[in-house]
């Protein structure tokens, strides 16, 4: 394994801008999301703030970045937060800072991985628990300005009629603008983009980052987390080179938000490629490239 001197090189070289940094990361880091709220006293007050209508006793069980695979060739699922209510429900909990175009269809793949997980334990489909799909994200999934956007299924034809099978997904924006959600939830919102307030509950998540973030070894395992994302994304490219797919990745790399180009061009650079390589991949002006590699 790497010595601590080779970690901070190599953690430095991927150049990630300031608001990836250990010190100054929110709580809308993914990472540092699972170190705050891993406690069962974060995590209960914050489905209770989620559904306010539930009664939510408490939190049974907690597993972070919990993989899931429905079959030996499948590709799996990673949960950020996996939860087991008091109530016998069971939720997971992800953190959402990109808008990708892919986003609803993820949900369903949870929701398939949640039950797979569930029936693998021998189980009958009548024992299947109330699942919940949570995505709490920085930007209005559905441009409506909503707070909360939850989903079920209901019947086409009359609306009337629930299938009743126990899914439920709801997506929560941090920037919303109606007034149909509680102080409460809308302060934990707030704090997950970096709002604080004088609520108690927030007061104690405050605690827990300024503790999470003097812990050395929580500062490591997120530098080379950091570290080996860059080797996969270097190893998708080095494949589309061998492949020929060179213009394929280009033009869906360049579909995307501009802040992942970037990242992905500080990747690149850790990793050797040269400006004029990155250029013709990400179409990123050149005098932008050599802004990331001083």
């Amino acid at each position: 394994m790497w010595s601590e001197e080779e970690i901070e090189a190599r953690f430095n070289a991927l150049n990630l801008p300031a608001d990836r940094q250990w010190e100054n990361l929110k709580l809308s880091n993914d990472f540092l999301f699972g170190k705050v709220m891993r406690t069962k006293k974060a995590c209960t007050e914050m489905m209770r703030r989620i559904f306010p209508d539930e009664k939510i006793e408490g939190i049974k069980f907690v597993s972070l970045q919990k993989a899931v695979k429905s079959g030996l060739d499948s590709r799996g699922v990673r949960f950020d937060m996996y939860i087991e209510a008091e109530n016998r429900k069971v939720y997971d909990v992800e953190i959402q800072t990109t808008d990708s175009p892919g986003l609803a269809k993820r949900t369903r793949a949870y929701h398939l991985a949640m039950g797979s997980d569930i029936l693998e334990q021998k189980r009958k489909y009548r024992e299947l628990p109330e699942a919940f799909v949570i995505f709490i994200c920085t930007f209005d999934p559905f441009g409506k300005g909503r707070y909360v956007y939850t989903f079920r299924n209901f019947c086409a034809e009359d609306k009337s009629i629930a299938l009743d099978d126990g899914g439920t997904t709801v997506f929560l924006n941090a920037y919303g603008k109606d007034e149909a959600v509680t102080p409460e939830l809308k302060a934990l919102l707030d704090f997950v983009v970096g709002r604080t307030c004088g609520d108690p509950y927030i007061k104690y998540l405050e605690r827990r980052m300024n503790i999470a973030r003097q812990n050395a070894n929580w500062r490591r395992e997120y530098m080379i987390a950091n570290i080996r994302e860059s080797y996969v994304r270097y190893d998708e490219h080095v494949k589309a080179f061998a492949e020929g797919k060179v213009e394929g990745i280009a033009e869906g790399i360049a579909r995307g938000k501009y802040s992942q180009q970037l990242d992905t061009a500080r990747s690149m650079i850790a990793w050797g490629f040269d400006e004029n390589t990155i250029h013709a991949l990400l179409k990123l002006p050149v005098d932008e490239i050599k802004r990331l590699n001083p």
